[in-house]
């Protein structure tokens, strides 16, 4: 897409450009049919023809079209440029993000960090309540705009559920994903996420939690200084007490923020709207910002019976409903319907097992894989309840004829995937292996090795699009 200013994107036209990103280049632009500024998201040409990109785009755009909340980046519209990349028209913010705040250091004031904290758990209660879970809260996706208003960006990696307030059906939402599923900024990913288990909406919090430690105290509660120690400290360690690192914020905050901390999730706060209510009590809120509840009874009331909409608001719910109705269409237009190729995966192996950290670095491997395969039009099937039935040497790949076809008739899978991974590197350098063997079924034969190095983020899509690519030369898709 030309860049230069004055280019017609339909009714808007571009002014300036803002920046670039991996998944997105954004632009001032005008309406010219209502005069406002708006900002609008292309997806870059160099990822427009990628399914992996083209789900991103969609999976914010169905997110961000279904909410209309003031915590939360409004969507105006979507389209396609003239050579048919998609774009999406957002609300023109002014500001700065948390990301940049903190280059400053800690927030000096703890009451305006228990006002973002308000802010941000308001806007994912909304999320929340729709079936959307954000996965991926951090700074740098949550904005201070000039005149004080906080907002939460990049729903490019969210999980839409279905609800009854919801007028898609699982068909509508190709970009769901499962749980055991891996989405998200490692530094930031609750241990659920980082284990492949199961993800709701207090992984969003304690996210948001992370966010809120590093806001008070100017350092992330477990980032370290290599992603495989991050991944143990998350999973493992408890961060430094609040108390001692602030000790002029009322120590109830230090609380609130450490439940949100919490390994189990039943230990973190039961909804965005419980974190709401106490962060409200502790800014000493009159009236808490959606409802309220006695001190001594601090679980709220069961939600009333859903009540018929007022004609104002029916109709404010139908246009979001045709929003979603629409990306979703345009979508599958533009993509059609994909056809998956089932592939039986079984868990990596470590080729240097008892290494601290491996095992743990390993699950996040497998949950990684698995993630990046299904957004690559690749079902995976877990194979592992197969080893002991097929009497399976997963530490020496490729299997036999007689082994593989017992996998593809047990697990109803026409190919496998089987590896192993290598952690190596200088500690704050190191770099993962992953070598990977798919074999058919049928007849055991080896259709492809996968090999590449990096750190999981990096590694893992090229590692999933070669299987794709393996796959798509063999037929299957």
């Amino acid at each position: 897409m030309t860049t230069k200013m004055g280019t017609r994107l339909g009714p808007y036209e571009i002014v300036a450009s803002i920046g670039a990103g991996g998944m997105g280049e954004v632009y001032r632009a005008r309406d010219i049919r209502l005069g406002r500024p708006v900002a609008i998201k292309v997806l870059p040409e160099s990822l427009a023809t990628e399914r992996k990109a083209q789900a991103r785009f969609e999976r914010e755009a169905l997110a961000v079209g279904s909410l209309n909340h003031p915590n939360i980046v409004t969507l105006y519209d979507i389209g396609t440029t003239p050579d048919g990349v998609p774009y999406s028209v957002i609300e023109l913010l002014e500001g700065e993000s948390l990301a940049t705040r903190l280059t400053e250091g800690p927030v000096p004031d703890w009451r305006e960090v228990v006002e973002i904290g308000i802010a941000v758990a308001a806007g994912l209660s909304a999320a929340h309540d729709s079936g959307i879970i954000h996965r991926d809260v951090k700074p740098s996706n949550v904005f201070l705009t000039r005149d004080g208003q906080v907002k939460i960006l990049d729903f490019g990696v969210a999980r839409l559920e279905p609800t009854l307030n919801r007028s898609t059906t699982d068909s509508d939402l190709p970009t769901q994903t499962a749980a055991g599923q891996v989405v998200g900024t490692l530094a930031y990913m609750a241990p659920e996420q980082l284990n492949g288990g199961k993800i709701d909406a207090r992984s969003d919090l304690f996210s948001l939690g992370c966010v809120l430690y590093e806001l008070l105290t100017g350092t992330h509660p477990f980032e370290r200084d290599s992603f495989v120690n991050t991944i143990m400290s998350v999973v493992q360690e408890e961060p430094p007490s609040l108390a001692l690192a602030r000790t002029e914020h009322p120590p109830e905050l230090g609380d609130t923020v450490m439940r949100c901390l919490a390994k189990n999730p039943t230990d973190r706060w039961e909804s965005a709207q419980h974190l709401v209510a106490e962060l409200s009590q502790l800014a000493g809120s009159a009236v808490l910002p959606s409802t309220s509840w006695p001190e001594e009874d601090r679980t709220p009331p069961e939600p009333p019976p859903a009540k018929q909409p007022t004609h104002k608001w029916a109709l404010l719910g139908a246009g979001l409903a045709l929003v979603v109705v629409f990306v979703a269409a345009m979508f599958w237009t533009q993509q059609g319907a994909s056809s998956q190729s089932r592939v039986g995966v079984f868990s990596l192996t470590d080729n240097r097992p008892g290494e601290t950290g491996n095992l743990v670095v390993g699950q996040m491997l497998d949950t990684f894989l698995q993630d990046t395969l299904a957004e690559v039009d690749v079902d995976p099937v877990l194979a592992d309840d197969t080893i002991e039935a097929c009497r399976i040497d997963v530490t020496a790949p490729p299997m036999g004829e007689s082994t593989a076809r017992c996998v593809g008739e047990r697990l109803g899978v026409d190919y496998l995937l089987i590896g192993s991974y290598l952690v190596g590197g200088d500690t704050g350098s190191e770099r993962v292996r992953v070598d990977l063997v798919l074999q058919a079924t049928e007849d055991g034969r080896v259709v492809e090795r996968v090999s590449h190095t990096g750190i999981p983020s990096e590694l893992m899509p090229e590692l999933a699009n070669g299987v794709r690519d393996a796959l798509t030369a063999s037929g299957t898709e």
